[in-house]
């Protein structure tokens, strides 16, 4: 994997976006071209039930990084954090604040064909999962702190909160 991508700016979109929907939830689910797992994750939240349920309070912002054959980027700035992603797809999921994102929980993968429901309200309760294929994967965000790791032994968990910028934030940058 390559380049560390910058989705500041559509992070912020969605999450105005977000607001003038009345969710209080961002998820952020990040994919690739050519990826199976991501086709199938993205089938599944099609399904009447899953996206009902995401209706109810999640606002959904895809970020297609690439070809998964073509080195897409490896992490993604958001602000001052940078998120690092071991493979695709990836959902990081937010509460949205007046300035900040808070960190809910993560999924790896596609959600089980079994049981989708399950997985996706697990999710939405706050339960990080990952797909067996995952086992041992570390997720690494870089912040102005510090660096946090997400990964089997914190359940893939960790106080995180991402700034924000607000309007005009741009005109003000030297």
């Amino acid at each position: 994997m390559a380049e560390t991508l910058d989705v500041t700016e559509t992070v912020a979109e969605n999450v105005r976006r977000a607001r003038s929907y009345g969710r209080s939830r961002l998820l952020l689910l990040v994919s690739a071209d050519n990826c199976p797992g991501c086709s199938r994750l993205d089938d599944q939240l099609k399904q009447d039930g899953l996206r009902q349920a995401l209706l109810e309070g999640t606002y959904v912002c895809q970020l297609k990084v690439g070809d998964l054959y073509d080195d897409p980027p490896a992490a993604l700035t958001i602000g001052a954090a940078t998120l690092r992603s071991p493979g695709f797809p990836t959902c990081w999921l937010w509460d949205v604040h007046e300035s900040e994102l808070h960190f809910v929980a993560l999924a790896l993968g596609p959600l089980s064909d079994h049981a989708p429901e399950e997985d996706l309200s697990r999710l939405l309760a706050g339960s990080s999962y990952r797909v067996p294929e995952a086992a041992g994967i570390t997720i690494r965000v870089e912040l102005p702190t510090g660096q946090q790791v997400l990964d089997e032994s914190n359940d893939f968990w960790a106080e995180l909160a991402l700034a924000l910028p607000t309007p005009g934030d741009e005109a003000r940058r030297p």
